[in-house]
C-alpha cells in the first residue's frame, strides 16, 4: 500500500485535490457535483416519487410567512431553489402561528426544517442534523423614537429558537414574552416596553408598515444568528451531504439577490396618512 501511495504521488501528483475537489468542495455553482452515492439517492428518490415534508416559521416576515396556505419570503424562495439544484421534492406545511410551529419541530412533524437555527446542540434535542449555514444576521433593536434612555425593558419572542441570544442580552433589562412579532412591535408602540428584538428585514417591514413613524431600528451586530437546513435523524445519511452542497451553492450571490427582491423591491407602498405622518 505505502508503494502503491508512492507511485500515485510520482505519476498523479495531484490527485489528493482531485479526489478533494470531487466529494468535499463547496460548490459555488448551479451544477453540483454529487459524488456516486449521492445520485444514487438521488435516482432512486426520483423513481419512488419522494415528497420531503418542510416546516418554516410563519411569524417572520419577509424572511417567512404565508398567504393563502401558500408559503412565502427569503427562505421558502431559498427552499423552491434547492430544490430545483437538486432535484428533492419538497412541500412546505402550511402553520397558522409561531406556537403551532414549535409544537411541530418537537413533535418531528417535518423530514425537512428550513430555517433551523445553526445551533449544533438544539438541533440534536429537536431531532435534526444541519447542514452549514445559509443566512446569517444580527438582530435589530427596535424602540420609539422618543424614548430617551437606553432600554429598560425588552419584549421578546416565546416559542423561539435564539433563546442563546436573548441570554447575551443585558441582564439588567427587563424581559417580557410576546406570541408574535406584531405583539412585540405593538408592545413598543404602546409603551408596554422600551424595546423589541427582531430581524433586520423584519424590523424595517414594521416601519415601513407603522404609518405614525413613532419607531426607529438599530442594528445590534454583537448578537448574530444564521439559518441552516435541518435534516431529520431518521432519514439516509447521503441526505446531509447533497443538501450541504446545494446550501452551499445559494449561500452568497444568491442569497443576496431573493433578499433584495424581497425585502426591498416589495416595500410596502406609503399611503397619505402615513406620508402626512413623515
Amino acid at each position: 500500500l505505502d508503494e502503491a501511495m508512492r507511485q500515485m504521488d510520482t505519476y498523479s501528483p495531484g490527485w489528493r485535490t482531485t479526489f478533494w475537489n470531487k466529494y468535499y468542495r463547496q460548490d459555488l455553482g448551479e451544477q453540483l457535483a454529487f459524488s456516486v452515492e449521492e445520485k444514487a439517492l438521488l435516482a432512486s428518490l426520483k423513481a419512488e416519487d419522494r415528497v420531503f415534508t418542510v416546516l418554516v416559521n410563519p411569524d417572520r416576515v419577509p424572511y417567512s410567512y404565508f398567504v393563502d396556505g401558500e408559503a412565502k419570503g427569503i427562505i421558502p424562495e431559498i427552499c423552491a431553489e434547492i430544490s430545483r439544484r437538486t432535484g428533492l421534492v419538497f412541500k412546505i406545511i402550511a402553520k397558522p402561528n409561531r406556537a403551532a410551529y414549535s409544537a411541530a419541530l418537537r413533535g418531528k412533524e417535518a423530514d425537512i426544517c428550513m430555517d433551523s437555527y445553526f445551533d449544533y446542540d438544539q438541533a440534536e434535542q429537536q431531532g435534526y442534523r444541519l447542514t452549514v449555514p445559509y443566512l446569517s444576521m444580527p438582530l435589530s433593536q427596535v424602540s420609539r423614537k422618543n424614548l430617551g434612555h437606553t432600554p429598560r425593558s425588552a419584549a421578546l419572542l416565546k416559542d423561539t429558537g435564539c433563546t442563546a441570544l436573548y441570554q447575551k442580552l443585558d441582564p439588567g433589562i427587563e424581559k417580557k414574552y410576546y406570541s408574535s412579532v406584531e405583539d412585540c412591535m405593538e408592545a413598543v408602540i404602546h409603551g408596554e416596553v422600551d424595546a423589541a428584538y427582531v430581524y433586520p428585514y423584519t424590523a424595517q417591514h414594521y416601519l415601513d408598515e407603522e404609518q405614525q413613524v413613532m419607531l426607529t431600528a438599530t442594528l445590534m451586530s454583537q448578537y448574530t444568528a444564521a439559518f441552516a437546513v435541518g435534516v431529520a435523524d431518521g432519514l439516509d445519511p447521503r441526505m446531509v451531504t447533497i443538501l450541504n452542497k446545494a446550501v452551499a451553492s445559494v449561500a452568497g450571490n444568491y442569497t443576496d439577490q431573493v433578499i433584495l427582491e424581497q425585502a426591498i423591491a416589495k416595500k410596502t407602498q406609503v399611503s397619505l396618512v402615513g406620508l402626512a405622518y413623515q
